[in-house]
């Protein structure tokens, strides 16, 4: 008979248990935290900024109690369904803050690991992409040349470690992809800038027509 396996059998059982159950409250907090970042993100975009703070807000809260859970069960950190939602939080918080302030939050100011931070990172280019073309929409071409410049940064700041790829799952293909949504978006602006220059160049040919209509009227 061996001697307290009963014992030891219980005690991981009851460890496993409570493993479980902590799995359970990160699947349900992660996405709680994916579908409010999305949201905050939308909120932006439609220039709701109050709805997007609250959002991030409330994604903030979630993903404390979720990095609490992980103080006991260190693993949930880099498996499971949390590192994703990291990911999407930091794609949210990095786009607002950046477009709003022009400030890159770091790491450590949003409390998620490096690689979801790194992931986040590259896809908040898409977000300013969208922004771009919405202020292209309404003719803010300076304000477009802005975001672009913040896209360049991150490029050059992500393209610098890309050697870590194989620490950081995916990052290289991301980069890649940066890389190419720069180069359409700095097409769209030049495109738009000579929409605007054609623009202004019509309103003249109209504005000297109308001086000559009237110059001839008046003879």
């Amino acid at each position: 008979m061996v001697i307290n396996l009963e014992n030891i059998i219980f005690e991981i059982e009851e460890l496993l248990k409570q493993k479980d159950e902590k799995r359970e409250i990160l699947i349900i907090n992660s996405r709680e935290i994916i579908r409010k970042s999305g949201n905050a993100i939308l909120a932006f975009h439609k220039k709701d900024l109050d709805k997007a703070m609250k959002l991030l807000d409330q994604a903030k809260k979630l993903l404390e109690d979720s990095l609490n859970i992980c103080n006991q069960f260190p693993e949930y950190k880099h498996t499971g369904p949390l590192p994703q939602a990291m990911q999407e939080y930091a794609e949210a918080i990095i786009t607002i803050s950046l477009i709003k302030d022009g400030k890159l939050p770091s790491p450590k100011d949003i409390g998620i690991t490096i690689e979801s931070y790194l992931t986040g990172l590259a896809d908040s280019i898409g977000e300013m992409r969208r922004q771009i073309l919405d202020s292209l929409r309404e003719d803010k071409i300076e304000e477009s040349e802005k975001i672009l410049r913040l896209m360049d940064e991150i490029y050059g700041l992500l393209k610098n470690i890309e050697y870590f790829k194989n620490i950081v799952p995916g990052l290289k293909r991301k980069i890649d992809i940066i890389r190419k949504i720069i180069e359409e978006t700095r097409a769209d602006i030049t495109l738009a800038y000579h929409g605007r220059l054609i623009r202004n160049s019509i309103k003249e040919v109209e504005k000297f027509e109308n001086i000559k209509r009237d110059f001839e009227k008046s003879k």
